[in-house]
């Protein structure tokens, strides 16, 4: 078996194993927020996307609740298997592209 099938199959099986953790991560976080608040949820998103006036932030950041940290923390466990999960799979494309090319396909 030559290096592109086990790396092909590695980046395979990491896109395999990304799938369960979003979705835990995702059914985690869906139960946070239906215990939040809308308006604290949407603040919440505000500071999550960078939208909030820095001069609110620190009072903001003092006023959150642990469910509401550890919301945070999933959106951003998300986003990060998200990114990772993008970057395997452009991996695997270049990769299966290359191995195309080289075999005349």
């Amino acid at each position: 078996m030559n290096i592109d099938v086990l790396t092909k199959e590695f980046l395979a099986d990491t896109v395999k194993e990304l799938d369960p953790s979003l979705q835990k991560y995702r059914s985690q976080a869906k139960t946070l927020e239906d215990g939040i608040d809308l308006d604290k949820l949407e603040e919440l998103k505000e500071y999550w996307h960078h939208d909030m006036p820095i001069e609110d932030e620190y009072d903001f950041i003092l006023r959150m609740t642990y469910s509401e940290k550890q919301l945070l923390r999933l959106w951003s466990k998300i986003f990060r298997l998200k990114q990772l999960r993008v970057t395997v799979g452009c991996k695997y494309m270049r990769l299966f592209s290359i191995t195309n090319k080289s075999n005349g396909n």
